[in-house]
């Protein structure tokens, strides 16, 4: 499955490596059978739900302050950054419901539950 369109591509490969090379070099060096073994994957989700833990808790003051679960209180540019974090982590359906779903973290789950009804699953991959 192709994850962005070549332009998509090379503007992200433009913006995030100090030189086409680099981009190209870390592209060769992925090894898609250590990315899709069911350890990797586990050890992937542990290592982002442990870093999700920070929106959790950014989610919490908003809660504690009678809002809503948006970074702001209300949707903003942040909260669409990281739902496009959540919209790539799509393309594995059964990591990003335990990723994103997980009971341990009841607020990034909220919150996944009020950007869909933002976004609409039209707008989702």
């Amino acid at each position: 499955m192709q994850q962005l369109d070549p332009l998509s591509l090379e503007y992200y490969k433009s913006t995030r490596y100090s030189s086409y090379a680099e981009a190209e070099e870390l592209m060769r060096s992925i090894d898609p059978a250590a990315t899709s073994s069911p350890d990797k994957v586990k050890e992937v989700i542990k290592d982002a739900q442990d870093r999700l833990r920070a929106l959790e808790k950014i989610l919490s003051y908003q809660v504690d302050a009678g809002k809503e679960p948006w970074m702001l209180g209300e949707p903003s540019h942040a909260d669409a950054v990281v739902f496009g974090w959540y919209a790539y982590t799509r393309i594995n359906p059964v990591g990003c419901d335990e990723l994103w779903g997980s009971d341990d973290l009841p607020l990034v789950k909220r919150w996944v539950e009020l950007a869909r009804g933002v976004v609409g699953e039209a707008g989702l991959p």
